[in-house]
């Protein structure tokens, strides 16, 4: 496994607040991205997307993705925005977006206000989609799930995996509208599924739903990422909130088994905190790159520095831990530790990923104020035959 930084500081104008860079590789070649400014923690402008023609050195204008757009909720303080977003080529050679809700206050989001006293709407999993040949967003969609009734469920930082000519397999996660304590706030326990879409006049409509993944501690099981395996079937890679990541396997996306913790391949335990997983596909292999108690990362928030990424065995639970490689170091600003976690990887060719992050690292002014930078970092993950 070869790993290699590729420079993308021309990303979104130069902006220092970058957040949640998501690259997907259109069928001419050129490369598509989507972001968002960060004001504050979980707290983002409207999603922006920019084209390169020559594999990430430079960047179009970033232009705001006007379905993406937030708005005001009528008859409440709140306003109504999109986050989270990744995009996918579809076998059409046309690009889904995919997002979430997230409600706004004055002071933020809302989610996060001991203060507020305003009911959260329910939440919707939304898609757009762009037309490379026009360079044409299509009109905001709830991606529809109809057994959710009106339990909020969303598509964040997910990582969906194509199905025949037309499909596409979506890891969904829901309000399972358990309330909880979450470190002072109350919180909702989520669960996780799997949906399959198909497109059909420009639209993704619902077609099937799995069985549901449930773990009984704090918020749940979250952002689930879904990749094929070379040998048939299907592995999904779950974020949970008890010091382990897990992964659970199905032949069909639709009957999944057991949730299994990620191990080494000795057996011995890999211990992480509320993290994300994203697959990296190179031919036959699978790589999945996390986060980690590594020994040093302690003083670290839920071990955010570095990004890691290992050959995975889904079968098995199992990374090879002799295989393991750091994607993006540590990196220490101006006295401050930078925190990665909400990346996103991405197929180039059959043997070659990319994963985008940002390093966000915040620099205290005094108790009221303080400031938000960042910097876009890609690493293209390649595996020769």
């Amino acid at each position: 496994m070869k790993l290699e930084s590729i420079e993308l500081n021309n990303l979104g104008s130069k902006s220092t607040t970058l957040s949640h860079p998501a690259i997907t590789r259109l069928h001419d070649g050129r490369y598509l991205a989507t972001m968002q400014d960060i004001k504050d923690g979980d707290y983002y402008g409207d999603p922006f997307y920019s084209i390169s023609s020559d594999q990430g050195k430079s960047w179009s204008e970033p232009a705001v993705i006007e379905a993406f757009k937030s708005f005001p909720i009528p008859g409440s303080p709140l306003v109504e925005a999109v986050a989270d977003v990744r995009v996918f080529t579809l076998q059409d050679g046309t690009v889904a977006a995919m997002g979430c809700s997230i409600f706004y206050s004055s002071r933020g989001n809302v989610s996060w206000d001991k203060e507020s006293k305003v009911e959260i709407p329910q939440e919707f999993a939304y898609v757009s989609i762009y037309d490379p040949g026009t360079d044409q967003w299509g009109a905001r969609q709830v991606l529809e799930l109809p057994l959710m009734g009106s339990k909020s469920y969303r598509t964040a930082c997910t990582q969906a995996v194509l199905l025949g000519e037309d499909k596409i397999i979506v890891p969904i996660y829901f309000d399972t509208q358990c309330q909880i304590e979450y470190y002072g706030y109350t919180s909702s326990r989520f669960a996780s599924l799997t949906a399959i879409y198909r497109k059909v006049n420009g639209r993704l409509e619902f077609e099937a739903a799995s069985n549901v993944l449930e773990i009984p501690v704090l918020r749940g099981c979250i952002e689930p990422s879904v990749i094929d395996l070379p040998q048939g079937g299907y592995a999904l890679t779950l974020r949970a909130e008890d010091g382990k990541m897990y992964v659970s396997l199905s032949a069909d996306a639709l009957n999944w088994g057991e949730i299994r913790p990620w191990t080494w391949d000795d057996g011995s335990e890999i211990e992480t905190a509320s993290t994300q997983q994203h697959w990296i596909k190179c031919g036959d292999r699978r790589f999945l790159a996390y986060t980690r108690n590594d020994g040093t990362n302690g003083k670290i928030m839920r071990f955010r520095a570095p990004l890691y990424i290992a050959e995975a065995d889904a079968e098995k639970a199992q990374l090879i831990r002799s295989s393991e490689k750091t994607v993006f170091q540590r990196k220490n600003i101006n006295g401050v530790e930078v925190l990665y976690g909400n990346f996103h990887c991405t197929q180039l060719d059959d043997n070659t990923g990319l994963i985008t992050d940002a390093a966000i690292y915040t620099v205290v002014r005094d108790e009221k104020m303080h400031e938000i930078s960042s910097t876009v970092m890609g690493c293209k993950v390649t595996v020769e035959k």
